[in-house]
């Protein structure tokens, strides 16, 4: 487990709770202006995420503890559709698989160069907690009975609670579900779809609505959820979506165990629903695949293989079907040497791969971590006196203020024009101060390439600079500038 591990996991993106923790609780500020996420991730995330960082006031550790919290509910939830799904007798071995199967996948994570997959469970703010209120919303709707009421005030509920924190819940769940219920009426003739429907659309619109009046009436702002619905658009979607699919299908590594683990859940769900067995689920697992994998396709929104992450829960999704599905279908005998000759293999495959960590470096890892892009700003700055505040594109931003042992601060800005980035989980304040005046006031850029500098230049002939190089990080000192509202561009002083 090296420092690229905790890059991947403590990159600007990771950093949307430190900096709300930080102007909310500590620099009591409140949110100000704050541009907050398209998907606010409010439940459980700020909830759970919070606490622990009150406490511990270690990103990594709180990090870490989050994963630890946040798989630790999945496997709950899991446990749950289990015992719901599963006679008495089947429950702990179809769990043990899946948990077996997940320890793999995370394990991964620290390992291997695939990351985007475990990244995504282990992560805060990346659209798990919409995937695991998914799960539970089925759960709330697979147990559904007679006695409904309050079953469905519970499924009503965390529909609502899904869709307000994360619009990506639409795609994970309320689409999958009335696909599901619909279909099931047609199959299941008893089955009366409409109530069910009508209580999860109206649920959702209601969030959705709260929502817009959350941006209305506070200054608080979303950024907006783009998409684009045009030629253009879909014809580099469909070239990255085969790209990206046939890459993990055939590179014949991590991607490719998981991919086939996929395909073989899809395929055991065909077979299910033909078989009529545990109908429900299956039904919704296959129309899940389906909104999940296609959206982003027909929005035209898959413009890089990153974008992946919107589709991995496919890959979480998986195991779970396959294991309970397999332990439903095949005879006890049969599934526990199944499952105990998997988990052997699943064992010896961890243990070797934990006994070639050294713990003790682990350790020390977590806790004096500090990307090595911030040591060579914290160098420069201890070259160069009376350096506090600066600006640079947004992958630096916001790890370099958090990460920084010299104490400064950099914002994110767009370049080379040097126009503040308000695009996502930033403060207005922190360019423009709490009123119309010119408060905050910022004297150099940081650039990762010296050709910038170049840009720099063009975009700024009349402007003196000095540049100062440390591992391939450049800072720029610049005469002191500031932001103004309603302004295109730094204001530099005289």
């Amino acid at each position: 487990m090296d420092h690229s591990f905790f890059d991947r996991m403590f990159n600007s993106d990771s950093m949307y709770f430190p900096s709300l923790f930080q102007e909310f609780f500590i620099e009591g500020e409140g949110f100000g202006e704050f541009k907050l996420n398209g998907q606010p991730n409010f439940f459980p995330d700020m909830v759970i995420y919070f606490p622990i960082y009150a406490l511990i006031r270690s990103i990594v550790w709180s990090g870490i503890i989050y994963s630890l919290v946040q798989v630790s509910i999945f496997i709950i939830i899991i446990f749950q559709l289990a015992k719901e799904l599963l006679p008495q007798e089947k429950v702990k071995i179809a769990s043990s698989l899946v948990v077996f199967i997940f320890t793999f996948i995370i394990g991964s994570a620290a390992f291997g160069k695939e990351w985007i997959i475990p990244f995504q469970i282990l992560s805060n703010g990346f659209h798990t907690s919409a995937f695991i209120l998914a799960l539970l919303a089925l759960l709330f709707y697979l147990k559904i009975n007679e006695d409904t009421k309050k079953l469905i005030s519970l499924l009503g509920l965390a529909v609502f609670i899904g869709t307000l924190n994360d619009g990506l819940f639409s795609v994970l769940f309320v689409i999958p579900f009335l696909i599901t219920i619909f279909v099931s009426s047609f199959l299941i003739k008893k089955t009366k779809p409409l109530v069910l429907a009508g209580v999860v659309i109206t649920a959702s619109l209601f969030a959705q609505a709260i929502y817009r009046a959350i941006g209305e009436c506070t200054s608080w702002s979303f950024i907006k959820q783009g998409y684009s619905l045009s030629v253009p658009m879909w014809k580099k979607s469909a070239a990255v979506f085969f790209e990206m699919w046939s890459s993990h299908l055939f590179s014949f590594n991590f991607n490719t165990f998981i991919s086939i683990v996929g395909l073989s859940a899809i395929g055991q769900s065909l077979f299910c629903i033909r078989k009529r067995y545990l109908l429900k689920m299956n039904l919704f697992f296959v129309a899940f695949v389906i909104a999940t994998v296609f959206t982003p396709l027909l929005l035209g929104t898959l413009d890089n293989p990153f974008k992946l992450r919107y589709s991995v829960f496919v890959f979480y999704f998986a195991p779970i079907i396959l294991c309970i599905n397999s332990t439903h279908i095949f005879s006890m005998r049969y599934i526990e040497r199944y499952a105990i000759t998997l988990s052997l293999v699943l064992a010896v495959v961890l243990g070797l791969m934990v006994g070639k960590l050294d713990k003790n470096v682990v350790m020390s890892r977590a806790t004096e971590y500090q990307p090595q892009r911030v040591k060579d700003i914290d160098l420069l700055c201890d070259k160069v006196p009376g350096l506090k505040n600066g600006v640079s594109t947004y992958w630096s931003a916001k790890q370099t203020t958090y990460f920084s042992s010299s104490g400064v601060k950099i914002y994110a800005i767009y370049y080379p024009e040097l126009k503040p980035n308000l695009y996502t989980g930033h403060n207005k304040w922190w360019y423009y101060g709490k009123d119309d005046g010119l408060e905050q006031e910022f004297n150099f850029v940081v650039m990762n390439k010296p050709e910038d500098t170049l840009l720099l230049k063009k975009e700024y002939p009349q402007i003196d600079f000095d540049v100062y190089n440390e591992g391939g990080t450049y800072l720029v000192i610049m005469p002191t500038f500031k932001f103004g509202k309603g302004i295109d561009g730094p204001i530099f002083s005289n």
